[in-house]
């Protein structure tokens, strides 16, 4: 009897397994629809490198079972046009969403230039300009060192200039809206040359870095020879005016009140000074007997034709078709030997150029 029993409730168990297997089978299979229930998918079709455009060449659209299809797989065009891989992508697999990069989203590799690198230096609330320094500002990269072996003396030297800042910690570029914000900076990354990154590497094991903002228009070369422990004891002092030199108002009116100010500057005449007359004047040296005396004339500005000095004497004649008269050239005097032979001092000349004799008799001392 007793083997007879175990033998049954063997039987029994034995068809509660098989029933209880059958029928979670026909349960999972309602879920997952009916059998050939399939549905489109991108698949790769040839190994994608990180950063490469998917396109119609390297995916396909494939009909897989609905139970095949992973989580995330993407089945519509606009889902994986003009996107780009953000890992490696190996064919014959669905492509997912997660694996891509947005149209959006950054791709930082992408943006750097041909030539250029990304050197990350730590950065303080010091070297940050306390908080000031922001991505697309430009920076002078310091280095102080110590005296130490293979190092002479203790120094601070330029070795980088108008560097552009890619990056302050994890944020490339700076919004509009939060362009004046200050941020708390641990990390700075630089745009730099393979040759300056090489610089940079060596600069940060040897000696403390520092960097100096300078201003975005600002393309010079200070051409600096480096800075010892005596040169800080001698004194500089700044020019005022060329730190001011260049600088728009801080706060310009704008609006009405500066439209209103710019029509009154256009309509109030400008006040003209009064133009000065520049009467024009010659000197004659007159001789009488053994006496020789200068006389300075002015032209008179009532009959530029005219010659005045002051006193009654004066030279010219009518108005002539042409009113202005060059001043005669006076010729140097003569003593009283030096007379003519028949005992007068030579003749002077008038204002026409024409020559005339002078009688020491009469004491005529004019022409």
């Amino acid at each position: 009897m007793r083997s007879k029993t175990i033998i049954l409730l063997v039987l029994a168990l034995g068809c509660g397994l098989v029933a209880s297997i059958g029928i979670s089978q026909i349960l999972q299979r309602q879920d997952q629809g009916p059998p050939g229930d399939t549905a489109p998918v991108w698949v790769v079709m040839a190994d994608i490198k990180r950063n490469d455009l998917l396109s119609m060449q390297n995916l396909k659209l494939e009909q897989w079972p609905k139970e095949k299809i992973p989580p995330g797989a993407l089945s519509k065009l606009d889902e994986v046009d003009g996107k780009r891989a953000k890992v490696a992508l190996w064919a014959g697999e669905a492509v997912l969403d997660k694996k891509l990069i947005g149209k959006g989203e950054q791709d930082i590799s992408a943006e750097v230039p041909p030539g250029f690198r990304l050197f990350t230096v730590s950065a303080d609330g010091v070297s940050s300009h306390g908080g000031l320094l922001h991505p697309d500002d430009r920076v002078d990269v310091l280095v102080f060192v110590a005296k130490t072996t293979g190092i002479a003396v203790t120094g601070t030297k330029t070795i980088l200039e108008d560097i552009l800042v890619f990056a302050v910690n994890d944020q490339v570029r700076t919004q509009d809206d939060k362009a004046s914000e200050s941020i708390n900076a641990k990390t700075v990354t630089l745009l730099v040359t393979p040759s300056q990154a090489e610089k940079l590497a060596l600069a940060n094991e040897i000696g403390k870095i520092r960097l100096v903002m300078r201003g975005p228009a600002d393309k010079g070369s200070s051409s600096q020879n480096g800075t010892t422990l005596q040169d800080i004891l001698i004194t500089e002092k700044t020019d005022r005016g060329a730190e001011e030199m260049n600088h728009p108002p801080v706060n310009p009116k704008t609006g009405l009140t500066a439209m209103l100010n710019q029509t009154q500057q256009a309509t109030t005449p400008t006040p003209q000074p009064e133009p000065v007359v520049q009467q024009e004047s010659f000197a004659m040296q007159v001789i009488r007997g053994t006496e020789i005396s200068e006389l300075d004339f002015k032209r008179k500005l009532d009959d530029p034709t005219r010659w005045d000095n002051g006193s009654s004497t004066s030279i010219g004649g009518p108005p002539q078709s042409t009113p202005e008269v060059e001043p005669p050239k006076p010729e140097p005097a003569k003593s009283a030997a030096a007379k003519d032979g028949d005992g007068k001092a030579p003749g002077s000349t008038n204002a026409k150029g024409n020559e005339t004799k002078t009688d020491p008799s009469q004491g005529g001392g004019h022409s």
